[in-house]
């Protein structure tokens, strides 16, 4: 029997969920436009409708009168993070996330999603223990799709803003049963190509101690000091538009002598004000956590590679660097 999908929670106060789920509505039936000549467009018209639904179910937190198309402001100049209601940058996520699941049973990321379920095991021994954790900018959810299995009498919330990266999350966790996805085929040189696309499926989980909401890893977070005992926040500070404040979130609503694990890529672009910089290198990474006295470093490593985007011409690397934190 097929497990019953869990509702993706809210955390949205009334008029940014009123602003969030009119421009979500309008985004996605403009990708349902925009994609009618994908030769996969099927594909992508069945999850849209769905996403669609869902979002019209919403309606006791988007009043049936706000009719003008909202955008949100601070999403208006922000394209870094803008492109997480993408369904190109979502897929895109999926697929580096979840292709040792795949029938490609290939990943040029596992190092980044097997190593951070292995330091925690390490440092939280008893499998049978009951915890409560948090990752923040959980994305399609791998890095719960793995906790979840290895403590089983723990419960795990896995936040993102992005109520479309949720939908995919929440059926690959929770749902077990087979997802379809277009995937983009990269020849190598000396070989020709057939096809430019082709199906990726993913066997999807049924794990019933997740929960999945929206909230934004940029402002205080919805949930009291002191709520979990261990916090993730896998490649999702550098994306914040207060890294600081995201920080200083998680230690908040971290219990004392919880855990809190960051792995992130490093650096910044021109166009980044100076608050989202402070990770700029492994060096100032570091040091920003050394240097805090409410937490204390257990361990730090750096490395990977994690990869995306390959084939005979192409591979972009990039330097993992990981950090384990207790909270004095």
């Amino acid at each position: 029997m097929t497990p019953k999908i869990k509702t993706i929670e809210v955390y949205l106060d009334e008029k940014e969920a009123r602003d969030y789920f009119s421009y979500l509505k309008n985004a996605i039936s403009q990708a349902i436009k925009d994609s009618k000549n994908l030769p996969f467009h099927s594909i992508l018209n069945e999850y849209f409708l769905d996403i669609l639904t869902m979002v019209s179910n919403k309606q006791d937190v988007i009043n049936s009168n706000y009719e003008r198309i909202a955008c949100l402001p601070k999403y208006q100049n922000d394209n870094k993070t803008k492109k997480y209601f993408d369904w190109v940058e979502i897929f895109r996520l999926i697929k580096f996330q979840y292709c040792r699941y795949s029938n490609r049973l290939v990943s040029y990321t596992e190092s980044t999603y097997s190593s951070i379920p292995l330091l925690i095991t390490k440092l939280i021994k008893d499998r049978e223990i009951k915890i409560k954790a948090l990752d923040m900018g959980c994305g399609p959810g791998r890095i719960m799709t793995e906790l979840s299995d290895l403590y089983q009498n723990s419960f795990f919330y896995g936040i993102d803003y992005s109520f479309p990266v949720l939908y995919f999350a929440n059926r690959i966790v929770t749902e077990g049963s087979i997802l379809e996805f277009p995937d983009r085929i990269l020849s190598d040189f000396d070989e020709p190509q057939k096809n430019d696309y082709a199906s990726m499926t993913i066997k999807g989980f049924s794990r019933n101690n997740v929960q999945f909401g929206i909230a934004d890893i940029s402002e205080k977070l919805p949930f009291d000091d002191n709520s979990f005992d261990l916090v993730t926040a896998t490649n999702s500070l550098n994306l914040s538009r207060d890294p600081d404040l995201s920080f200083n979130e998680a230690v908040r609503v971290t219990k004392k002598s919880g855990l809190i694990v960051v792995a992130d890529l490093l650096g910044w672009k021109m166009d980044r004000e100076p608050k989202r910089r402070i990770f700029a290198d492994g060096a100032s990474f570091y040091s920003y956590f050394k240097k805090r006295k409410d937490i204390e470093v257990i361990e730090y490593f750096y490395g990977g590679p994690y990869c995306e985007e390959y084939n005979g011409e192409r591979m972009d690397v990039f330097v993992q660097h990981t950090i384990c934190i207790r909270k004095k």
